[in-house]
């Protein structure tokens, strides 16, 4: 796999970042005592901070760090939460090496705005799961599992983007 495609480097940067603020931060305790309802709300009001704050790596690392302290939340270790968010990782260089996304979020030269709609969509998929689980008559295993891929997906946006500043 071609360099351009895949950065190993800048991604372990931000995942030391995630992880580095986690060790600082309250976020796990907040993931640990809020129900679905009161994490969505809590990481969807990191997402918008991004688009009224001037250090918006700083607002995406938030983001990040409630999607890990969610991920922790369900019972997922930390090494298990870092190699999934590195398989997603190459699940998103692949879909744009073929042609299946049409930017990349971990590009410097992509603006703001465009990679904001990436991670409020992903985030959006989280509330679907949510709702899922309330209303569902289908296996609440199979649901658990969309949710954590979901957020996983979620934690791999934020960490593309953050490679963006990195290279």
């Amino acid at each position: 796999m071609s360099a351009k495609i895949y950065n190993a480097p800048a991604m372990m940067t931000a995942l030391d970042k995630i992880t580095a603020r986690l060790a600082q931060a309250s976020d796990r305790e907040i993931a640990g005592g809020f129900n679905n309802d009161l994490k969505l709300a809590w990481i969807t009001a990191r997402v918008g901070e991004i688009a009224s704050i001037t250090n918006r790596a700083e607002g995406v690392l938030k983001v990040a760090c409630c999607a890990f302290a969610w991920l922790e939340s369900l019972a997922i270790g930390p090494t298990d939460i870092i190699a999934r968010i590195a398989d997603e990782r190459l699940r998103q260089r692949e879909l744009f090496a073929a042609r299946k996304h049409h930017f990349r979020v971990d590009s410097p030269v992509v603006d703001w705005t465009r990679k904001l709609r990436v991670l409020v969509e992903e985030v959006g998929e989280v509330a679907q799961e949510i709702d899922n689980l309330e209303a569902s008559n289908h296996s609440k295993k199979l649901i658990r599992q969309n949710l954590q891929a979901e957020l996983v997906q979620v934690a791999a946006v934020a960490v593309a983007w953050l490679e963006a500043y990195e290279t």
